[in-house]
């Protein structure tokens, strides 16, 4: 029996969240009866690992939202592999998807992204294409329906999910602890993601000027790098000078794998102005790290406040470090959110989950053709 032919499309040139969804997904569908490429620009970081996963990958410019080149190549091979299912990921993808989507072939397009998508008359005729939405959380499938005026029957919310066995390779934690020069023994507070001011990073800061006064010995790790030109790095590293906490801080740069910084933290900041999901919270979360997360679209349906983690409020430093504060004094506290939040995980957020949920809405478009 043949099974369902999946195309795949992503134009992002870095791994991030979204990019991590689209590798596990793709590795995930292709073990579930479907038989999955990707279509990725060239020389995009996607490639190596896909091809790891020995996932057929085909390259095309995929330039921007017009790339009329792109969305004809991409028609002409959907028509040649017999493509059932084309899925696009990013907002610039939409459009080429749905003009090289043929009539026999069902559209899906998952959303990662709080932001209002483009409005112009060739996307309200791309939006109709649509036979599905994915939405990562609640909070985007109500945004595409208040910004896009999508109808909500044609919008699922899928979360993202992560694999509940990896555990932190205990070498890997030691050579960090080392490359960073942390002592052993210290509190660790993390922050993890691109460096950029609707992360919160300027809170976090704040937050550890008035967290160095009740534990001095604390350190703070800043995980990612910024997407720019460095110039909120520098601003960044000015505040912490300013504070006095330039020994305290510790900048990893960007790291392919987390786990090993998730190994060295006790406790997780997630102090975000808008987040419309947050896999790092679930990393966190599976591997027994306590969170706190400001309490902006997903993080507030992810974490079960005082429970599975701790919520406050956006640019809220004096909250933040409180909440902090409260995980560092009291293990009993620290014990419970670490033993709930990767229960938590293995419940709902798991990647299986997440596979299988998107395998349903296939199979389910199948069945209408």
């Amino acid at each position: 029996m043949r099974h369902p032919v999946v195309l795949e499309i992503s134009s992002a040139m870095h791994i991030g969240g979204g990019e991590v969804h689209f590798l596990n997904l793709v590795a995930g569908l292709s073990r579930d009866r479907f038989s999955v490429s990707a279509v990725v620009r060239p020389k995009s970081a996607l490639i190596p690992k896909l091809k790891e996963c020995s996932i057929p990958v085909y390259t095309l410019p995929l330039r921007n939202s017009l790339d009329l080149v792109s969305a004809y190549a991409l028609r002409r091979l959907s028509n040649r592999l017999g493509a059932n299912i084309i899925h696009a990921h990013v907002g610039r993808d939409y459009l080429i998807a749905a003009l090289a989507c043929a009539k026999r072939c069902r559209l899906v397009l998952t959303r990662h992204l709080l932001l209002p998508m483009r409005r112009s008359p060739l996307h309200r005729m791309c939006f109709r294409k649509v036979d599905r939405f994915i939405a990562v959380s609640q909070s985007v499938k109500e945004a595409l329906i208040r910004h896009e005026g999508i109808d909500p029957a044609r919008v699922v919310v899928i979360p993202n999910g992560v694999s509940v066995g990896h555990l932190f390779p205990p070498t890997s934690i030691g050579e960090l602890r080392e490359r960073l020069g942390i002592p052993p023994g210290v509190k660790v507070v993390g922050i993890v993601g691109q460096v950029s001011p609707h992360k919160g990073h300027e809170d976090f800061v704040e937050a550890a000027a008035r967290l160095s006064t009740q534990h001095p010995g604390i350190i703070f790790l800043v995980v990612g790098e910024e997407s720019g030109n460095g110039s909120f790095v520098r601003k960044l590293r000015s505040q912490i000078i300013q504070k006095g906490l330039e020994k305290r801080f510790f900048f990893t740069g960007f790291l392919e794998d987390v786990s090993s910084a998730m190994g060295l933290m006790d406790v997780l900041a997630v102090p975000s102005w808008e987040e419309p999901f947050g896999l790092v919270i679930l990393e966190a979360m599976v591997a027994g790290v306590p969170v706190v997360a400001t309490d902006v679209g997903g993080p507030g349906e992810i974490l079960e406040n005082g429970i599975s983690g701790i919520l406050v409020s956006p640019r809220a430093p004096g909250e933040l470090a409180e909440a902090i504060v409260s995980i560092l004094a009291r293990p009993d506290l620290c014990a419970k959110l670490s033993r709930n939040g990767r229960v938590r995980v293995e419940k709902h957020y798991n990647l299986d989950l997440q596979v299988r949920r998107t395998a349903d809405v296939f199979n389910k478009l199948g069945a209408l053709q």
